[in-house]
């Protein structure tokens, strides 16, 4: 079906142009993919870390919001800047687990954050402990490092680098 001027009213996937492929993980809209093929038991695990990891972040921001009131002024800053990059974190999480193929390089950004944080604090703060539990360099290694490592395994399950796959772009 198209219109006189050319431009096809026709659904994207008919007229060839595949926008999640047919077992592009809990994105696709059904269980059993867009296209017709199965969700992978590595989509759905992927999909349910990430997920995890989304909703304790909020938790985490649940908890920095109910001890802010207590931050020292020259903490304001920093503790204001930590308290809101939760609710950003549990979405990039949350995205990731629901559309694990869609966002190319979120998957990267995240992971390298998480991973450089935790290195960066292990390797020039070993010794560190602050003012807050949040601030002691020990927790925040255990923390941030385990953010990373499930962001990987969670990315490697649900191939998160084919987002990167040509012609998904637009």
């Amino acid at each position: 079906m198209s219109e006189s001027n050319g431009a096809s009213l026709d659904p994207p996937r008919a007229r060839g142009i595949n926008r999640g492929g047919p077992a592009d993980g809990p994105e696709s809209g059904s269980a059993s993919g867009a296209g017709g093929g199965a969700v992978s038991d590595g989509d759905r695990l992927a999909a349910i870390l990430m997920i995890t990891l989304g909703v304790a972040t909020v938790g985490a921001f649940a908890g920095a919001v109910w001890t802010f009131s207590a931050v020292t002024q020259d903490r304001i800053i920093a503790e204001g800047w930590r308290m809101l990059a939760f609710p950003v974190f549990a979405g990039l999480f949350t995205l990731l687990g629901l559309f694990p193929r869609r966002m190319p390089g979120l998957w990267e950004l995240v992971f390298c954050q998480k991973a450089g944080i935790a290195a960066l604090v292990a390797l020039l703060a070993p010794n560190v402990v602050g003012v807050t539990q949040s601030d002691n360099a020990h927790n925040v290694v255990l923390v941030d490092g385990t953010l990373a490592v499930v962001t990987l395994a969670s990315y490697v399950l649900a191939k998160g680098w084919r987002a990167w796959t040509p012609g998904r772009f637009g």
